[in-house]
């Protein structure tokens, strides 16, 4: 019933989520003519919950990609063993997970087997405590930190549904891809990379864009440049959001190859995204300066 309401009601909004999110049991309740936003309820009954314990909410994206030959039924295999114990490890006590976590200053959520840095420790800190929204707010008020304001239309949102941004999302998703292709195919490693203040202001700025904040984007980037920023490095930190970036052009005829039809559809969606994202920081690194 949920499928043919969304494709019914929504067909467009629909088909334009990530497949992780189209899997899940969901209810689209509107969209964004304006955006492209989409509003939904998802977390709908037990079942996506316990197919998540063993690395199995993910089911029809898996067997879509086996058959695509993007995955090997050995790699879907291991998923299971591995599912549960990030379960497990994301299950434990705050009070042992967020200080084993900020020591190693590595994050297991969602995957153990593959930990994300932890860029800002009080953010980190927020989230395993449930106090993102508030400590965001106000770090947004007091450090000039981007993101959603207290009363902000997001946040109000999120008491009542989830958003999903699809151009941003198919960005993300492909990002995702690009990764499993460089790993699976290519066979390279990646172990993240290194944070610096410059790095750190530059970021802020890409989320403050990504907030539609061009004035607090222009700021951050007036502080990359006082951290002894250049110009240079701040185009090659826009190339590099380019979802193929770090890719030969030989690597990228064969990532596109090796695509399904619709991962192609999401592809040009990302690059909708990267195009839309760098044109605004180069029009905010032109503000930078002038406040």
């Amino acid at each position: 019933m949920m499928y043919l309401y969304n494709n019914m009601l929504h067909h467009d909004e629909e088909q334009s989520l990530p497949p992780d999110l189209q899997n899940r049991p969901h209810v689209i309740t509107e969209s964004d003519p304006t955006t492209g936003d989409v509003f939904y309820f998802d977390r709908i009954g037990a079942l996506p919950d316990f197919l998540e314990n063993f690395g199995l909410d993910q089911f029809a994206t898996d067997l879509r990609q086996i058959w695509n030959g993007q995955k090997t039924w050995a790699e879907f295999l291991t998923q299971i063993p591995k599912g549960i114990i990030s379960t497990g490890w994301n299950s434990l006590s705050p009070l042992i997970k967020i200080p084993a976590e900020g020591l190693l200053g590595r994050t297991g959520f969602p995957d153990v087997f593959k930990p994300r840095q932890i860029r800002d420790i009080i953010d980190y800190l927020a989230s395993g405590l449930a106090l993102k929204w508030s400590v965001s707010a106000i770090r947004s008020l007091a450090e000039d930190k981007p993101g959603p304001g207290f009363w902000s239309i997001d946040h109000l949102r999120d008491f009542g549904s989830y958003t999903a941004r699809p151009k941003l999302e198919a960005y993300y998703y492909i990002l995702d891809l690009k990764r499993q292709f460089q790993e699976g195919v290519l066979g390279k490693t990646f172990d993240g990379f290194a944070s610096t203040k410059r790095g750190k202001a530059l970021g802020y700025a890409k989320t403050a864009m990504r907030y539609g904040d061009m004035k607090k984007a222009s700021r951050w980037i007036d502080r990359y440049y006082e951290l002894d920023g250049t110009w240079q490095g701040f185009k090659t930190s826009v190339r590099n959001l380019d979802p193929l970036a770090g890719l030969t052009k030989e690597e990228q005829a064969d990532f596109e190859d090796w695509l399904s039809p619709q991962d192609k559809k999401y592809l040009d969606m990302a690059y909708d995204y990267y195009d839309d994202m760098s044109d605004k920081l180069y029009d905010a690194e032109a503000l930078a300066g002038t406040d």
